[in-house]
């Protein structure tokens, strides 16, 4: 699927007047409330710019058309090959996964190295249900606080009671983001993850979820 939707990038690229590449894309919430759907789509704006700069590329121009029945992102940048790869990141599927550390001798899904192994607990994307991030008034350092759905919920405390005392892994796109160790049986109904280095990462990886559950990016001709 990744491969097909690459090919189709290729041929759905645009050429503004100045001659630099242009993608169109639709973006499609999952929340009605129109309030709610013009924050993600700032937030999504974010996302993009400082994905543009993670790929050195430079952001030309950028359009968001709000009107008619539906929202739409036109973005122009200054290389094909740069465009090519912002459209792959952005199309691309997002997944997070609450797995388990694993002890010796037990089954394990997934390795990471200087990290341990962690098994599947079934708790995923699906279960989330938002992010957001602060600054912690003491330290300066930054938090972010995940919410789960009433569905996610039980899941985590039936999770929390079933592994007290080992470390949980937060992985996002396949990558171990976080690690925490449960203390207690009982879950808090939020995890909280401290001591981010600053504010603004924090920020960074909440916008980053948020628009990974929340928004979706369809390539338009």
């Amino acid at each position: 699927m990744k491969r097909f939707i690459s090919v189709l990038a290729v041929s759905m690229l645009l050429v503004s007047c100045s001659g630099k590449p242009v993608a169109r894309f639709a973006l499609s919430f999952d929340i009605a409330d129109t309030n709610v759907q013009q924050a993600l789509t700032l937030t999504s704006m974010r996302v993009v710019e400082r994905r543009v700069e993670h790929l050195g590329e430079e952001l030309v121009d950028k359009q968001i058309n709000t009107k008619g029945s539906g929202t739409t992102l036109t973005l122009t940048l200054k290389t094909s090959e740069g465009i090519k790869a912002l459209i792959s990141e952005l199309t691309a599927p997002f997944s997070m996964r609450v797995m388990v550390q694993t002890g010796s001798g037990e089954t394990a899904d997934i390795s990471v190295e200087g990290h341990g192994s962690f098994r599947e607990t079934g708790i995923t994307e699906k279960d989330l249900e938002w992010v957001d991030a602060r600054k912690d008034p003491v330290t300066g350092k930054g938090e972010v606080r995940m919410d789960f759905t009433a569905d996610g919920k039980e899941k985590m405390k039936v999770l929390f009671k079933q592994v007290k005392g080992k470390n949980i892994g937060l992985f996002v796109r396949d990558r171990l983001v976080s690690q925490l160790h449960v203390e207690t049986d009982i879950f808090p109904n939020t995890i909280l993850i401290r001591d981010v280095p600053s504010a603004e990462l924090a920020q960074v990886f909440a916008d980053d979820m948020v628009v990974g559950l929340h928004v979706t990016f369809t390539l338009l001709p």
